[in-house]
């Protein structure tokens, strides 16, 4: 899983990446340090995806489908601290829906070192 956890990385996502190479991306987990409102924007992405919402809790908050080369910007209804985009189709595949929990690794992680790393 590739992970987006600052500015430039956020930015960039799947902007530019080559589409024959969607077939061998897990996805990408971006996380922020609050929950909020943000967009998403597909305008320089070759390929459809999908985007689940979470919140801080890593409780889901909502998806949809995110067409190629979109000017749309894509949202959820509530605030939220992680967006995870999956090849099209994925979300449905992998029953990511109401109910559903994100764990994040890193804070998984910092919880079985106790924050030690």
């Amino acid at each position: 899983m590739l992970r987006a956890n600052s500015g430039n990385s956020r930015f960039v996502g799947f902007r530019g990446y080559p589409a024959a190479l969607i077939d061998s991306a897990p996805g990408i987990l971006f996380s922020f340090t609050d929950e909020a409102t943000r967009r998403f924007t597909m305008e320089t992405v070759p390929f459809g995806l999908d985007i689940a919402f979470f919140d801080a809790n890593g409780a889901f908050v909502g998806s949809m489908e995110m067409d190629a080369q979109s000017k749309d910007l894509y949202t959820a209804k509530s605030a939220f601290k992680y967006a995870l985009e999956l090849q099209t189709g994925k979300v449905a595949d992998l029953g990511i829906d109401t109910g559903a929990q994100l764990v994040d690794p890193a804070q998984a992680k910092d919880a079985q070192t106790g924050g030690n790393g």
